[in-house]
């Protein structure tokens, strides 16, 4: 029988994980292969970690990998990759927002071999504030704009893979992640399947709009093939501009008999300084940025650091 490992990146999840465990052993009774649950643990502080080894110790078709600290989503689902060793491998949330009812049509896309992974997207924000569904839509239009990739709007991290297309995320070594892009980089054939947005059952989102725009910049680091030369565009832009403002100027006076004086009034270039201002701001800290990630890679820190698992404790088997 093959076998399918489920990686949960957990961060506090300790109030909703009971539901999240009673919903995977009713789906997996309709599932053809093993299913094993591989929680990570991202340094949660509310009992999250003590709950998934009590999980374990019942349960052998549950596994539990616990970092030092919080080093991220995107750490804890690199650790799972690193770990998993399923025919097929997935990942979802444990806020119950990613529907395992899904599953069993994900896993016989993939057994058909019609892909090579299948991910879910969001066909609608609904129940999500007007701003974050504008700045998350936003974000899309402008990574796909300079990175080149083709990635869905409301593209979720819940997906399932052949063990192929994980190794080949392990491949990737790089310290800042952002595993939906990389998906798309990796060019493996993807099936997107639409669902509708689901509530979280209890608790809060981990993500406020700080974290979001800091995740946001990150992966369109990660997504860059090549430099986008913002200095250059944004000087083009202002060149362009004051020629233009200066013969729109020269040819008003001339209509009006009057010589050419360069300046109406002392504010008819206020606009123009703001936006060669915020220009010049925009590229320092874009540059910063990539000046930043690159210090980061070329330390050669590890991604994640493991305190506690439970694959080197027990060996599981096939029901």
């Amino acid at each position: 029988m093959k076998k399918l490992t489920m990686i949960i990146p957990c961060l506090n999840e300790r109030g909703v994980l009971p539901a999240y465990y009673r919903e995977m052993k009713r789906i997996r009774k309709e599932l053809p292969v093993w299913m094993e649950l591989l929680f990570v643990d991202d340094g949660s502080r509310d009992g999250t970690d003590s709950y998934i080894k009590k999980l374990a110790e019942k349960d052998p078709e549950v596994q539990y990998l616990l970092l030092t600290r919080n080093f991220g989503k995107e750490a804890a689902m690199y650790a799972g990759f690193c770990q998993a060793d399923g025919d097929y491998i997935g990942v979802m949330d444990a806020d119950l927002q990613d529907p395992p009812s899904l599953l069993p049509r994900m896993l016989r896309l993939l057994e058909e071999g019609k892909c090579d992974c299948v991910a879910v997207r969001r066909e609608d924000r609904e129940g999500e504030g007007f701003i974050r569904s504008l700045l998350s839509g936003g974000f899309y239009h402008l990574y796909n704009a300079l990175t080149g990739m083709s990635l869905p709007e409301g593209t979720r991290d819940y997906r399932l893979m052949t063990r192929e297309v994980k190794q080949a995320v392990t491949r990737v070594k790089d310290r800042t992640r952002f595993t939906k892009g990389l998906f798309e980089w990796l060019g493996f054939r993807v099936i997107y399947l639409p669902c509708r947005n689901t509530p979280r059952r209890k608790g809060k989102t981990k993500w406020s709009l700080h974290a979001l725009y800091r995740y946001a910049l990150d992966g369109i680091m990660c997504g860059l093939e090549e430099l986008p030369f913002p200095s250059l565009f944004s000087g083009t832009l202002l060149i362009l501009t004051a020629v233009a403002r200066g013969l729109a100027g020269a040819f008003g006076a001339g209509h009006m008999g009057e010589k050419p004086s360069g300046s109406k009034k002392p504010g008819d270039f206020t606009w123009l300084l703001l936006l060669s201002d915020g220009l010049k701001h925009f590229t320092l800290g874009f540059q910063t940025l990539l000046l930043f990630n690159t210090y980061k890679e070329t330390r050669r820190r590890p991604v994640y650091i493991l305190r506690e698992s439970s694959l080197q404790k027990k060996q599981t088997s096939p029901r």
